[in-house]
């Protein structure tokens, strides 16, 4: 009897040190990192793959630093004062971050290229001239510093452009869908109006309705037509598109329909040129400002 239950001890002990090892193994296998994926020919149902949060490893700062990837193509910063990032896509196995460095007196906006050396849903390794930055996904994603946000300036003198062109080129209507539909005003206008936005840009508006104003701008370089960065289309009560030819800076207001056309406000959107990307990046927008 004696000798039966000294065998059934061995017996539970050798199970239960069992289960303890496959439990052990088992936790260690799910801790194990998921396999990296060469960043070539990174097909486009994988994008979403890099939504998220993500922090650098080991940075040469203290504090976290990195960025937030939406589903929209819209980026923000993580603990960046004086970079701020706007836009990000994935072109040809790179990540492209579109970013306005904020100086002390001036800011400009430009892209930021990283070849993707590989990348799963937890990591990313990313390089730009030869230097490696390894990126962590967080679980929760973090947004950007609404107050941080709030105080960035707005002075068109803190997005200065290249000296201003005098010359200017015939304008090249097949260049854009809507000259094609506007050519006569935009032809009048561009004939009749000196430069006057980022150095080298006619803008140029016209009517498109009660309380409506759309419009275009043409490089005079070379006659190219862009599109401006309507919104809710602008309102024809004020000054609604405002720009400087000093200036990559334009801002564009929607003004609220009130009874009382002494105490109205506006919706203010501020957009910052982007001369190598050839599009407007929104930087900022500020609700109910009186005017």
């Amino acid at each position: 009897m004696k000798t039966v239950k000294i065998a059934g001890a061995v017996i539970l002990a050798i199970a239960l040190l069992g289960a303890g090892m496959l439990y052990f193994k088992t936790k260690s296998d799910s801790q194990q990192e998921a396999p990296l994926y060469k960043g070539e020919n990174i097909q486009p149902e994988s994008h979403k793959v890099f939504f998220g949060s993500w922090i650098l490893e080991h940075p040469e700062s203290a504090e976290k630093q990195g960025f937030t990837l939406m589903p929209d193509s819209m980026a923000s910063s993580i603990n960046m004062a004086t970079l701020k990032y706007k836009k990000w896509k994935i072109e040809n196995d790179e990540l492209v971050l579109t970013a306005i460095s904020l100086g002390n007196h001036t800011a400009s906006v430009f892209e930021e290229k990283y070849a993707i050396d590989s990348f799963n849903q937890r990591k990313m390794i990313l390089e730009m001239n030869g230097r490696e930055y390894i990126y962590k996904k967080l679980k929760k994603i973090i947004a950007e510093d609404s107050e941080k946000s709030a105080s960035l300036s707005t002075s068109f003198e803190y997005f200065p452009a290249e000296k201003a062109d005098t010359a200017k080129q015939e304008v090249d209507l097949e260049s854009n869908a809507r000259a094609k539909r506007f050519k006569t005003v935009i032809s009048q206008e561009y004939n009749s109006s000196p430069v006057n936005f980022a150095g080298h840009y006619v803008v140029i508006t016209w009517g498109c309705g009660s309380g409506c104003i759309e419009g275009v701008m043409v490089d005079s370089r070379n006659g190219k037509v862009y599109n401006l960065p309507t919104k809710k289309g602008y309102s024809d009560v004020g000054n609604s598109v405002e720009h400087y030819k000093n200036s990559v800076l334009l801002k564009t207001s929607f003004i609220y329909p009130a009874p009382d056309p002494n105490n109205q406000e506006a919706e203010e959107h501020f957009w910052l040129w982007n001369e190598a990307a050839k599009e407007f990046v929104h930087y900022k927008s500020e609700s109910n400002v009186a005017i």
